[in-house]
């Protein structure tokens, strides 16, 4: 059984050379990674701002009490 999953989506030329450009001046030599990255950065982003969030919200529950 395969370990890798195909992800596939459309975009015109001019996104895709966009992106293609935006991956490169980060770095990035496959555009697989890339979109990797940016999946996960962006998950991982909305984690901790709901963490944070939680965290501030416990405070002013407690302060309240």
């Amino acid at each position: 059984m395969p370990k890798n999953r195909l992800c596939r989506f459309l975009c015109s030329e001019y996104e895709y050379e966009l992106i293609k450009a935006e991956a490169k001046s980060r770095g990035y030599k496959h555009l697989s990674a890339y979109f990797r990255d940016l999946a996960i950065r962006h998950n991982r982003a909305i984690e901790d701002k709901i963490i944070e969030t939680h965290k501030l919200v416990k405070m002013l529950v407690e302060k309240k009490e």
